[in-house]
C-alpha cells in the first residue's frame, strides 16, 4: 500500500481514465461510420449500446446515441476524422501509462516528447490490431481448430 501511495498510483489511474474517456466518443463515431460503410444498420450498434446501460450512465448513452444518429449521415468523412480522434487521446492514455510505469519502476524518462508520443501511437495501433486479431480468433475458433487438426497432429 505504501508503494502505491509513493508512486501516485491513484493519480496515474485517474489520468489514464480521463484520457480514455476522451477516446470513447471518437471510437463510437468510427464504429458508426464503419457500420454505415459496411451497410450494417446503425440500430444494431444502438441495440448493442443498450446493453451497456448497467455500467454506463443514462445521459452518456443518450449522448452517444445522438452522435450515432448524426454520424450515420456522412460515414466516410467521419471515419477518417474519427480515426484521428481516437488515436490522439488513446495515445495520451498510453503515454500516461508509460509515465506511471516509469515512476513505479524508478526509472527516468530519457525520450523526447515527440518520440514518446510516436511510441504511444505505435503501441495503441499495435494493441488495436492485436484486439482485432484476438476477437476474430474467438469468432473463427472452430474453423481454426479444424484447420489445425488437418495440418498438425493435435492430440
Amino acid at each position: 500500500v505504501r508503494g502505491a501511495y509513493d508512486h501516485d498510483c491513484a493519480d496515474a489511474a485517474a489520468a489514464m481514465a480521463f484520457d480514455f474517456v476522451f477516446a470513447i466518443f471518437p471510437a463510437v463515431i468510427v464504429l458508426t461510420a464503419l457500420l454505415s460503410v459496411m451497410d450494417i444498420p446503425v440500430e444494431a450498434f444502438g441495440a448493442l449500446l443498450g446493453e451497456f446501460d448497467v455500467v454506463v450512465p443514462g445521459p452518456l448513452i443518450e449522448l452517444i446515441e445522438e452522435n450515432l444518429r448524426h454520424s450515420a449521415s456522412a460515414p466516410q468523412s467521419f471515419f477518417a476524422l474519427g480515426i484521428l480522434g481516437v488515436i490522439w487521446p488513446a495515445s495520451a492514455s498510453m503515454s500516461t501509462t508509460m509515465s506511471a510505469l516509469n515512476r513505479a519502476y524508478g526509472t527516468s524518462e530519457d525520450r523526447t516528447v515527440w518520440l514518446r508520443r510516436f511510441l504511444s501511437i505505435v503501441l495503441i495501433i499495435s494493441l488495436g490490431l492485436a484486439l482485432v486479431f484476438l476477437f476474430n480468433l474467438i469468432v473463427f475458433s472452430e474453423q481454426v481448430d479444424i484447420w489445425l487438426e488437418r495440418h498438425w497432429v493435435l492430440s
